[in-house]
């Protein structure tokens, strides 16, 4: 192998590539296109705020505390509409496609209604009642006990008087007896202030069991009570289904209302949610752009670069004119394949920085990337030479190649992750070259995955090798 007829073949190539104003647009200028035009999109998809028109025919402190809630929640621009307004008419002449409205007498009816904490605060009321109650029945058992003790002594003392009454050596059993008479009359007496004093007591008992069930029937409400609807506190939602963000809009709208039932109705979570971040850095949308706008690049570099060489130098009859020179065919396919990664590099320079530059892309630059870009050239570059072995005409090349790409280009993550399309594409992109050049170049450059990085590295490596060696042993300098 002659390295000064590789340089000379490969310095061609390179000059011709610089005087192609089209195959330098579609090959460095188009993929920053892509890259600020998707940069600028969703750069700032983390940080989004929607704008909400608010019709609020209420004015009370519900509504008002609602609004200001979604205001600084950072999610909602809120635009207060003047209460004249025709919700459809003014969602098709202000160009939103959402818009709330709360009804008049929102506040009102949410004071009136009855929750949670209406019937505990009655049940903590009537128990408040029965403690009472019951300290009043307690005060009295103190007193017909110290009644009964009072009668108990006058009894004493009354039997006393008589036993010495009865004593016919006492020489004033008259008095004795007058005064067992009135000791047995302050004995009735407290015993029928005692008997009053457990009167009382059991009257209070009653009262006490009565408030003791007032409490538990208002717990039981508590915990089974349900809200009659009321049209005050019906929020009305205009919307334009077929709009994604007005959807979106939407579920924000409903998990707000959510929150603030559950805020009034004193309900609490049962079920918590953790969430663990398992990256050891924060990664944007641009970050998973950029290794998929490189693989595309490089792929479609690979694959029309090959085969509008093939069918150009075909249909001029140069390939055959190539076997009479001193040019060898593994000379000529050396300095091809050279050439196809001169031009991967330079994309992939460009595109990173553009990425570095303007979206503070901070990419891992090692010796995986470096790899899947070469694999990438491998696996196209064979994908290109099959096809020009099969489809001659340069036209019919061009649109088999087309159809190559766009597919893959759509299908196998570059632009979105596959989380977003179905099952059966998810299932059909891992059928596809390309999606492991995307997930291995994103694991090499973001993440440092490296059983992606290994997976993706073998797959896209034995797929690229053999349709790189079929494509040469199948192409030919002497075919017409």
């Amino acid at each position: 192998m002659n390295l000064k007829r590789v340089l000379a073949n490969l310095t061609v190539h390179i000059k011709q590539f610089f005087r192609e104003k089209s195959t330098i647009f579609f090959v460095l200028l188009f993929p920053i296109l892509l890259m600020l035009l998707f940069g600028a999109i969703f750069s700032g998809v983390d940080d989004i705020t929607y704008q909400l028109p608010v019709q609020d025919h209420d004015g009370g402190y519900w509504s008002n505390h609602f609004i200001d809630g979604m205001n600084d929640s950072g999610v909602f621009e809120i635009i207060v509409v003047d209460v004249s307004k025709n919700p459809n008419e003014y969602l098709n002449s202000s160009g939103h496609n959402t818009m709330l409205v709360i009804p008049a007498g929102f506040s009102e009816q949410i004071n009136n209604t009855e929750t949670t904490y209406h019937y505990l605060g009655q049940a903590l009321t009537a128990t408040s009642e029965a403690m009472n109650h019951t300290i009043m029945v307690l005060n009295g058992s103190v007193d017909s006990i110290a009644y009964s003790q009072s009668s108990l002594n006058y009894s004493t003392e009354a039997m006393d008087y008589l036993v010495q009454a009865t004593n016919l050596s006492s020489p004033n059993s008259m008095g004795l007896t007058l005064q067992a008479l009135g000791s047995t009359g302050n004995a009735l007496n407290y015993t029928g202030m005692s008997l009053g004093s457990t009167g009382e007591s059991l009257n209070y008992s009653n009262l006490a069991l009565m408030e003791l069930g007032n409490a538990l029937n208002y717990t039981v409400q508590a915990m089974t009570y349900e809200i009659e609807a009321h049209p005050a506190l019906n929020l009305s939602i205009y919307y334009d289904p077929t709009e994604s963000s007005a959807q979106t809009k939407v579920q924000i709208i409903r998990s707000m209302i959510d929150g603030l039932n559950k805020g009034l109705s004193g309900a609490k979570d049962i079920i918590l949610i953790e969430a663990n971040d398992v990256t050891s850095e924060k990664f944007n949308f641009i970050d998973f752009f950029a290794p998929g706008i490189i693989a595309m690049s490089v792929m479609s570099s690979a694959l029309f670069g090959t085969v509008g060489m093939n069918t150009e130098l075909r249909q001029k009859g140069i390939l055959k004119k190539l076997a009479t020179t001193p040019l060898t065919r593994s000379e000529w396919l050396i300095s091809n394949i050279l050439y196809q990664m001169f031009m991967a590099m330079l994309s992939t320079a460009c595109i990173l920085a553009v990425g570095m530059g303007i979206f503070g892309l901070r990419p891992h630059i090692n010796i995986f990337m470096f790899i899947f870009i070469l694999l990438n050239v491998f696996a196209f570059a064979g994908i290109g030479m099959l096809i020009t072995r099969f489809v001659k005409e340069a036209e019919s090349a061009q649109a088999a190649a087309n159809a190559v790409m766009f597919p893959m280009m759509f299908l196998s993550g570059t632009f979105f992750q596959l989380e977003m399309m179905p099952d059966f594409l998810q299932t059909l992109a891992k059928f596809l070259p390309l999606y492991y050049v995307n997930e291995g170049l994103r694991a090499a450059m973001i993440s440092l995955d490296m059983d992606i990085i290994l997976e993706c590295a073998i797959v896209i490596g034995i797929f690229g090798l053999a349709v790189f060696i079929l494509g040469v042993l199948l192409t030919s300098w002497k075919e017409e």
